[in-house]
């Protein structure tokens, strides 16, 4: 009710925020100037409020779409490192710092893989207590919280493969320097498939293709759209 159900959570951090910047010790804008501390408090709440999951598909075809239509100054980085930055400085700020901290608040999938693992059970513990107390007040059950039917390294296959391979590859285009966590998404995907294989029930020979299918499309997307970028910056 406090936000009129738009991105609650994410509102509630702004809120949050700023209640923390009240005490002295904590405001590290204290030093800037009004007009500086209202740029500051702007970006502040764009960015919070663009790492709400409802604006990730546009996120991640808003990168698509400054790769494509900017695809020459990309190409032209090997001979003039500069560019890039000073082209993404002067026309997209709030796009790439909105992707940054987006990126970065669902990175879990983007680390080695005993990171990964953890996070992963960790957030489907809190989704599994949310399908509890839907349960115990006869709402519907929300497909991840549902502790009794929901196949977790399934769930991690598909989450990385529509959600996070999609921003993160993006984001690897326009900063291959950043490649190592789109490679950790290429082998953690292959983990939970592992992972899977092992469930009980365990899994059919029909199914098992079909998931190594996706797996090995993914792999595919990843070498198409990012490697030949992650090469170039290697070269710098």
């Amino acid at each position: 009710m406090f936000y009129n159900d738009r991105s609650p959570l994410e509102n509630m951090h702004c809120a949050k925020l700023y209640e923390i910047l009240e005490q002295p010790s904590a405001n590290v804008f204290k030093d800037l100037d009004k007009a500086d501390a209202v740029i500051a408090r702007q970006i502040c709440i764009e960015t919070i409020l663009h790492t709400d999951m409802a604006f990730h598909q546009g996120a991640v075809k808003e990168l698509e779409l400054l790769y494509e239509t900017r695809s020459r100054i990309f190409e032209m980085r090997r001979f003039d490192p500069t560019s890039v930055s000073t082209m993404l400085r002067n026309e997209y700020k709030m796009t790439v710092m909105n992707a940054l901290v987006h990126s970065a608040d669902v990175s879990n999938p983007c680390r080695p893989f005993h990171l990964t693992f953890d996070w992963a059970q960790r957030c489907l513990a809190e989704f599994f207590a949310q399908g509890d107390k839907e349960q115990e007040r006869n709402i519907p059950v929300s497909f991840l919280n549902d502790r009794k039917n929901l196949n977790q390294p399934n769930s991690q296959v598909g989450f990385i493969e529509f959600m996070i391979a999609p921003l993160w590859f993006a984001l690897t285009r326009i900063f291959p320097e950043i490649h190592e966590y789109s490679d950790n998404i290429v082998a953690n995907i292959e983990s939970w498939e592992s992972h899977w294989t092992e469930t009980t029930p365990t899994p059919g020979p029909d199914e098992r293709a079909i998931v190594r299918g996706r797996v090995l499309k993914l792999q595919q997307t990843y070498a198409a759209q990012c490697l030949k970028e992650r090469d170039n910056a290697a070269a710098l």
